[in-house]
């Protein structure tokens, strides 16, 4: 794998279950942080700089969501969230806004 770092700036990866698989996942996450490339390495966490994320969206509404590098989590919660925020959610999200940006003015004027 050390071969194909040359010119990237991320190494992503994933493996098998095991003490081997683990071994050189360790090994090439090293390999990749000594030439200061960010690494994201599947379900192993402690191996990672990085971490990919699930966006949930309803109208203007969107929300990020990480579990730490479990990606079925991150789908299933992703797909929860999507079911029980109601379609109204864009409306709800507008007034905070709102009323938000009215406060935000007014603390600036005083």
């Amino acid at each position: 794998m050390t071969k194909y770092f040359g010119g990237k700036h991320l190494v992503s990866a994933t493996g098998g279950e095991g003490d081997t698989t683990l071994i050189t996942l360790n090994r090439q996450s090293r390999r990749a942080k000594e030439r200061f490339l960010l690494v994201n390495i599947l379900l192993t966490p402690e191996l990672c700089d990085i971490y990919w994320f699930g966006i949930v969206s309803k109208g203007n509404l969107n929300n990020r969501l990480s579990t730490m590098g479990n990606p079925t989590a991150a789908r299933r919660t992703r797909q929860l969230l999507e079911e029980v925020l109601p379609d109204e959610i864009d409306d709800l999200a507008g007034k905070v806004y709102n009323r938000l940006s009215s406060h935000a003015k007014r603390e600036t004027l005083n």
